[in-house]
């Protein structure tokens, strides 16, 4: 029987090594810590009074009062 066989295809892989998947891991888990660090700095640059902005939720989650919400965060 010819044709393609999958088997082989698979052990081929095996002979491409396993260096790239560490190398690729090692960039991914580079670039995955710029991202924390830029998004902490953004969040630093915004100035939000967090647990003012909890209270406020608090309050008016549990009403559903959506508009209210809406308006708060505007300002």
């Amino acid at each position: 029987m010819s044709g393609f066989n999958l088997v082989q295809s698979m052990l081929g892989l095996t002979l491409l090594g396993a260096e790239w998947v560490l190398w690729l891991l090692v960039a991914l888990s580079v670039l995955s810590i710029a991202i924390i660090l830029e998004r902490a700095y953004a969040f630093y640059l915004l100035k939000i009074d967090y647990p003012k902005l909890n209270d406020f939720l608090a309050e008016k989650l549990p009403k559903h009062d959506f508009a209210a919400i809406e308006e708060g965060l505007k300002e």
